[in-house]
């Protein structure tokens, strides 16, 4: 709902959405919300900022916290649309690093894949990414360190190598 509203709802969609964000709706409802804001083009608050990285800190807020089993039928990958939809690397970038960070493999797994996916559409961006890239690289779980080939293969030419073994 909060995503269809995100989308609908032109002239009501800003305050709607902020009101979204407060820590007392689940994290899929902020999720939502963060993404329908950066789908807009509304203003990035360091409000939002938290909401999402607060969301996403358990892991994919969709696996059965919406309907069980059910997807966002939106979007494909919410996370990452909403870092690249935000356009702000340094932010990105962070969102990402605190959630690879996580030692919960659920949370650090949806930090890497948005990383990879927000890097895929904006190479521009790798800079921003470098500490997230050696964050993966150093997860003690096996399945998040892999993640590290595909920054690899996501390296701008002139970058070098930044994510030495």
């Amino acid at each position: 709902m909060t995503g269809g509203v995100a989308r609908h709802d032109v002239a009501g969609r800003a305050a709607w959405l902020s009101g979204a964000l407060a820590s007392r709706h689940t994290p899929a409802v902020r999720a939502a919300a963060a993404w329908g804001i950066a789908q807009a083009g509304l203003p990035w608050t360091t409000e939002v900022t938290t909401a999402v990285a607060e969301a996403w800190e358990h892991g994919d807020v969709l696996n059965g916290d919406v309907i069980d089993g059910e997807e966002w039928r939106w979007s494909d990958n919410p996370l990452a649309e909403t870092l690249i939809a935000m356009a702000d690397p340094a932010r990105s970038a962070e969102i990402c690093l605190r959630l690879t960070r996580s030692q919960d493999e659920d949370t650090a797994e949806c930090g890497a894949v948005a990383a990879v996916a927000l890097l895929a559409e904006h190479p521009h961006a790798y800079p921003a990414f470098v500490p997230v890239i050696a964050a993966t690289r150093a997860h003690q779980d096996t399945q998040i360190r892999s993640y590290a080939d595909d920054f690899d293969a996501l390296t701008p030419a002139d970058e070098g190598n930044h994510t030495e073994r």
